[in-house]
């Protein structure tokens, strides 16, 4: 629904993209079970990959790098900065979207 929305405003669809993957974050972040938090991350991770649809998003290139920016900052959450598996997410966020 947000790339919809994105279609008709670039900016407004891409800062309702980042409030969402912040509110992911948040969520995640609450999770205190180490055994539970990795997959559920995880899950999230793979999910989005599975259902994020770029061809919905604006064509306008200013938002697509914002939501970029809001898929690395998720990827670097779960994964750790600088891991290799962030680093391979982030190279497919930035593949499908720009």
């Amino acid at each position: 629904m947000i790339f919809e929305f994105s279609k008709a405003d670039g900016i407004s669809g891409a800062m309702a993209f980042r409030t969402f993957t912040d509110k992911l974050l948040v969520s995640w972040n609450s999770i205190e079970d180490k055994e539970k938090k990795i997959p559920v991350g995880e899950g999230i991770i793979r999910g989005l990959n599975q259902i994020a649809d770029p061809g919905l998003a604006t064509r306008e290139f200013a938002p697509r790098v914002q939501m970029v920016g809001s898929l690395k900052n998720l990827t670097a959450a779960v994964y750790g900065k600088g891991s290799a598996e962030a680093r391979n997410a982030d190279v497919v966020w930035q593949s499908r979207f720009i």
